[in-house]
């Protein structure tokens, strides 16, 4: 029977997901820091639209129940989906 450490190694994945993170020996700092920017953004923006989704969600439950679309409502929804078209534009972008 193996140690620990040999059986979680056994265990890692072949697929990329556990590759060793370093820099190359030709480190670029701008090339890192647009790779950086680029993540950030994209996070951010799956973030925003994961909110509008979730608020989407609760407008719509408010609404079935009410049984009825008021003026107030009608606008946040109008908002909702602004913001959704305008996050999944600038997913389509990037």
């Amino acid at each position: 029977m193996g140690s620990r450490v040999e059986l979680s190694w056994e265990s890692v994945p072949h697929d990329g997901a556990s590759a060793t993170v370093g820099f190359p020996p030709s480190f670029d700092r701008a090339e890192y820091d647009e790779l950086f920017r680029a993540w950030c953004q994209e996070r951010h923006e799956c973030i925003e639209l994961k909110f509008c989704l979730e608020e989407t969600v609760r407008l719509l439950t408010r609404l079935m129940s009410e049984g009825e679309v008021s003026v107030q409502s009608r606008r946040r929804a109008k908002r909702l989906l602004h913001a959704i078209k305008d996050a999944n534009e600038r997913g389509d972008r990037g």
